[in-house]
């Protein structure tokens, strides 16, 4: 709406503009005119007024101007002025333009309406399907396969899908295999399937997304570990997704010379799939001698979810010499979770080497599990230099339980060195 009315005054301002310019070279041109300039005017009206101005739409519009303006002046040069000349070609752009504008309203209402009726439709569809499906789930046979109206329509069989989706997510057991049925005997597939091989990135995420839940399972007539590999991180994610559905017996088998970093988001994603799908484990020690360090993270990680013990621990106990700090920390925490024998020593040999970031989830977690001992805490009391991990270890001991509170008071009381008294006596104030 603003660039229409700035349209407008910018056409107002040319005719004004123009209209002054030509009443200003009148005013001055007039005195100016000799005779026989005056006598060949005064032929050309006679001239004019003899014959008609043209035919045609702006013919008459010309003609009627020029009937007003010879009343209103008997000036010729104000007829012959650039002004009275272009006056028709203005005229003629504003009918476009108000055409235009009424046109281009036409079309918004247009858009507008049919949007209004695709999601009125869309709305009576939805709950239309979601009756019939919960009539079906609730009262009758798995066997007898309720009929959907309008599923020859792909617009409603958008609709169907993404309403199995949702229910597969909040419904188990025999009513899964209901959802199932329904999938099937509406032939969804095929019409699925399309949409991954022709559609756009997004569309491809969308129905890659659909494909990974268990009812949707089925032969797969695509080639879903190439598309893991996929350069956009949507459509990669979702395939692997799909891929762990589809082919649970081979779930995690993507990952094997995996290129790309699985980021957190994934391997949340990952895991809730899993979860979801009952999905059976492979063995994941195996991944832990990946040459992608995020998948070996991965692994450390379902390890630790899934409470996996090996007999053969040394592939793991090898990854707390990495180079990469978050296997480390990742390994630090495996080992305490899975209650590896020997974790002591292993936290005294590895503790000074490591760096902060480190250490600090090694103490969090030995205080967590209740692991950090009286003998283990003094010994890090010898060694540690930084008065940073001093104090934190100093704080998480006396939070751990009452008898450390009790160890705490007694080593301020009795050691020498000024900076752990301070720090045990700020610990204590400010706890109280």
């Amino acid at each position: 709406m603003k660039n229409i009315l700035y349209a407008l005054f910018l056409i107002g301002s040319i005719l004004l503009a123009n209209q002054a310019v030509c009443n200003n070279l009148t005013y001055y041109g007039a005195g100016k005119l000799i005779p026989e300039q005056m006598d060949s005017t005064l032929t050309d009206e006679s001239k004019s007024d003899e014959n008609p101005k043209g035919s045609g739409f702006l013919g008459k519009i010309n003609e009627k101007l020029d009937k007003q303006i010879i009343r209103g002046s008997n000036d010729s040069f104000t007829r012959n002025s650039l002004f009275y000349k272009l006056v028709p070609v203005f005229t003629f752009l504003m009918v476009i333009f108000v055409l235009s504008i009424i046109v281009i309203m036409i079309l918004v209402f247009s858009i507008k309406y049919y949007r209004f009726y695709q999601q009125k439709r869309k709305r009576k569809i939805w709950e239309l399907y979601k009756e019939i499906l919960i009539s079906y789930l609730n009262e009758q046979n798995e066997l007898d396969v309720p009929y959907f109206p309008g599923l020859h329509r792909d617009a409603n069989k958008r609709i169907l899908i993404e309403q199995l989706y949702e229910l597969a997510y909040i419904i188990y057991g025999r009513m899964q295999i209901k959802l199932r049925y329904v999938y099937r005997d509406n032939n969804l597939q095929p019409y699925l399937l399309k949409k991954i091989r022709t559609g756009a990135w997004p569309i491809k995420a969308l129905y890659l997304k659909y494909l990974s839940i268990r009812p949707f399972r089925g032969e797969m007539l695509i080639n879903l570990s190439k598309l893991t590999e996929s350069s956009n991180p949507e459509v990669r994610l979702y395939s692997q997704l799909a891929y762990i559905s589809q082919y649970s017996d081979q779930a995690l088998s993507f990952l094997e010379g995996y290129s790309h970093i699985l980021t957190e988001w994934d391997q949340m994603n990952l895991y809730e799939t899993m979860i979801h799908n009952s999905i059976p484990l492979p063995d994941l020690y195996e991944y832990l001698r990946s040459g992608n360090e995020s998948v070996i993270v991965f692994a450390l990680r379902l390890i630790r979810w899934y409470y996996l013990k090996s007999k053969n621990t040394e592939v793991l106990l090898r990854l707390i010499d990495h180079h990469n700090e978050q296997i480390r920390l990742e390994t630090y925490k495996t080992i305490v979770e899975l209650r590896i024998q020997g974790i002591d020593d292993i936290f005294r040999y590895y503790y000074l080497n490591e760096t902060q970031a480190v250490k600090k989830v090694m103490i969090d977690y030995f205080i967590g599990k209740k692991k950090l001992r009286k003998q283990m805490y003094h010994e890090i009391l010898e060694v540690e230099t930084d008065n940073t991990m001093l104090f934190y270890l100093l704080e998480s001991f006396y939070n751990q339980s009452l008898n450390n509170q009790q160890e705490v008071r007694a080593l301020r009381d009795q050691t020498e060195d000024q900076s752990i008294r301070s720090m045990c006596h700020h610990i204590i104030e400010n706890a109280s």
